[in-house]
């Protein structure tokens, strides 16, 4: 009897379908590898590179057509971005403010071929003390300015400051003007906690992991990367140990031989089965396969990853800690309710504008 395939064998198939498209060469992708997972591809953002690595015979099927026009409709977004960027980023110079580039645009420079790279909106930081005089300038702007998504300082950039991020920045150039983004080591550290805070939901923010690893990793200034709390130190490395697991990733050696740098396998594993669709599994299709009760009770209903986020945990190698830390959050939500209605957001209200407002360890 053949057994049915469950989501995570679907998630363990993409990643490896996934693996060959971080590196220039390799043999070309045949088009069986690639039809089942077009519905994930084409709405992760993923048909640029997968396109990029079609097989020319390939690209004449249904499937192939299907990912051109999602690769090219992701390349004509993000040029029509790159503009409105430029001049999103001019407007509030003149209003006296300067922004920092976190992802999107800042990201896509690390790829081999930056419009494979999409992305929907634009992510700015401003330093807290501006946010007021950066949303009148966003304001001013109308309609101009709806891709932008501004952020009131780098909330997820635990145990960092913004004069220290800010005075490691970097300037690059888009059209002429310079654009002020994140240093690798700050970019990577940001990725990690966004990838860790959205419970590794989606393939394309682990290769946006990857490609700075494989075009940067080895001149990268690990020790500021890494320092901080043993907490985030053992998540940033898990990070960087599952795009090698998953993605095959290339680590550097000064990587290689720290401790945690090998992810816990429940983290693999539910990486791979939230890839597969399992956290959009219906009741009705888990009545039907037996094999999908266990994972929908560990991942989706006791989340390891989330409770590990919000009660400050690093990741445990041994998932029934996590469970039980899982168990005992999930307990203590009505106390967590209410410290946020009546603690913190009457202290938001008195600050300036705030647009993001994010948990951190």
């Amino acid at each position: 009897m053949k057994h049915p395939v469950t989501a995570m064998d679907r998630g363990r198939r993409l990643s490896q379908l996934l693996r060959q498209t971080l590196r220039p060469g390799g043999a070309s992708l045949p088009i069986d590898s690639v039809g089942e997972h077009s519905g994930v591809l084409l709405d992760g953002g993923l048909s640029g590179l997968i396109w990029n690595r079609l097989a020319p015979m390939a690209r004449a099927t249904p499937t192939g057509r299907e990912l051109r026009q999602g690769a090219f409709a992701d390349a004509a977004s993000a040029m029509r971005l790159d503009a409105r960027l430029v001049e999103v980023v001019q407007a509030l110079r003149e209003a006296g403010v300067e922004p920092l580039v976190t992802k999107g645009w800042a990201v896509a420079r690390y790829y081999l071929n930056p419009a494979a790279r999409p992305y929907s909106d634009l992510d700015l930081a401003v330093r807290p003390d501006q946010a007021e005089t950066a949303r009148r300038a966003l304001n001013a702007m109308g309609t101009r300015a709806n891709p932008v998504d501004l952020h009131i300082g780098l909330p997820d950039l635990p145990e960092r400051n913004w004069a220290e991020v800010f005075a490691r920045s970097r300037i690059e150039s888009l059209d002429g003007v310079a654009i002020r983004v994140l240093s690798p080591e700050c970019q990577f550290r940001l990725l990690a906690v966004h990838l860790v805070r959205h419970v590794c939901c989606r393939p394309l923010w682990l290769i946006d992991i990857a490609a700075i690893l494989e075009q940067v990793g080895k001149v990268m200034d690990w020790e500021y990367c890494l320092h901080g709390s043993y907490t985030w130190r053992r998540w940033i490395l898990a990070v960087a140990g599952l795009a090698e697991r998953l993605l095959g990733t290339r680590l550097p050696e000064s990587l290689q031989a720290r401790p945690g740098i090998r992810p816990p396998d429940w983290l693999v594993e539910m990486t791979c089965w939230r890839w597969g669709g399992g956290n959009e599994l219906r009741s009705r299709e888990l009545r039907h396969t037996p094999a999908e009760w266990w994972p929908a009770f560990a991942y989706r209903q006791l989340n390891p990853i989330r409770w590990s986020y919000r009660l400050g945990l690093p990741p445990f190698d041994f998932l029934p800690s996590i469970c039980l830390a899982a168990i005992v959050g999930k307990g203590l939500i009505p106390f967590s309710r209410f410290w946020r209605s009546h603690v913190l957001r009457p202290q938001a209200s008195r600050d300036s504008f705030v647009m993001h407002t994010r948990r951190v360890f």
